[in-house]
């Protein structure tokens, strides 16, 4: 019996002794501190933040280079249409300003936007927790815990250049869009809003009334009762071709009732008739007539000649 008892209080040491190592490490394992959401290396997050930040000036910096090149350009243009230019001297350099408007308008179509802008911005870390409040009686909430430390705020995010840029854009295609029948071959006299175009093409006055139309515009007739405009069109291309030109004066509703084609009544203040004229009862239609140095005579509707369309 005693090489029996002996052999059980050997093996219980041996149990007892492995217990405690196992709580020991339940132990250690327990009281390791947790890794704090939101932490992390913060010099990491700060040069990721400024790399995203030096790419983004270095792109919009590109943009701002295209931009102003096409500012260039469409200068360019406007200093050459006041030399009063043929407009076909004017497409080299229109293709060129549009070639570089349309890369302009790529780019700013790929530059962040700012909801885009918000996701580059580095968001700030999280606050420790707040300490837990004491538990209440029975029945009864418990006390508020303490409100945990204010977490670091994050990179501001700053998207006024991209609206600078896409503003630029806007304008700029605005301006495009004004030049652009000059690639057309129209005409603007400066400091006025309306194009005008010549068309040395043998026509009766409701052939060309009609081809004006379906180009958006009407046979001229603003520019015709404006003085500084009608002599800026006679000496830019009317005298040149020698002929009578259709412009948009008719009393084809109502004899005698002469209307421009903007629909503005006819005045002897506002209507640059020749001496004598109107004169014929069947002469309904209006045009710059070349024997009575281009002032307006009425002929019959069917007379073939040149035409102005405005717009």
């Amino acid at each position: 019996m005693g090489l029996l008892a002996s052999f059980i209080l050997t093996f219980l040491c041996v149990v007892e002794c492995c217990a405690q190592e196992h709580r020991s490490n339940i132990s250690i394992m327990t009281m390791s501190p947790e890794i704090e959401p939101g932490s992390g290396n913060s010099d990491n997050n700060i040069s990721l933040s400024s790399e995203i930040e030096n790419v983004t000036s270095t792109k919009i910096d590109q943009y701002d280079i295209r931009i102003k090149a096409l500012e260039q350009k469409l200068e360019e243009i406007e200093r050459e249409k006041v030399k009063k230019c043929s407009p076909t001297s004017f497409l080299d350099t229109w293709d060129m300003a549009s070639l570089i408007m349309e890369k302009a308008r790529e780019t700013a179509i790929n530059a962040p936007n700012d909801s885009q802008c918000q996701t580059t911005c580095r968001p700030g870390k999280k606050g420790t927790e707040g300490a837990k409040g004491d538990i209440g009686s029975p029945g009864q909430n418990g006390a508020t815990g303490r409100q945990g430390a204010k977490g670091e705020s994050g990179t501001p995010c700053n998207c006024s250049r991209y609206d600078e840029l896409a503003r630029k854009v806007q304008i700029l295609g605005e301006k495009a869009r004004e030049l652009q029948p000059l690639a057309d071959g129209w005409y603007r006299v400066p400091s006025y809003p309306y194009w005008y175009k010549l068309f040395r093409v043998s026509s009766s006055y409701q052939t060309a009334r009609k081809n004006c139309e379906l180009m958006g515009g009407r046979l001229a007739a603003n520019g015709i009762r404006n003085p500084t405009i009608r002599s800026d069109l006679l000496d830019t291309f009317i005298r040149r071709t020698g002929t009578s030109i259709w412009i948009g004066l008719d009393d084809l509703e109502k004899q005698d009732n002469w209307k421009w084609s903007d629909g503005v009544s006819s005045t002897s203040s506002n209507t640059p008739w020749g001496e004598g004229e109107p004169n014929g009862p069947t002469e309904t239609c209006g045009c710059m007539w070349s024997t009575l140095q281009y002032r307006l005579a009425d002929i019959r509707c069917n007379y073939q000649t040149f035409y102005l369309c405005e717009k």
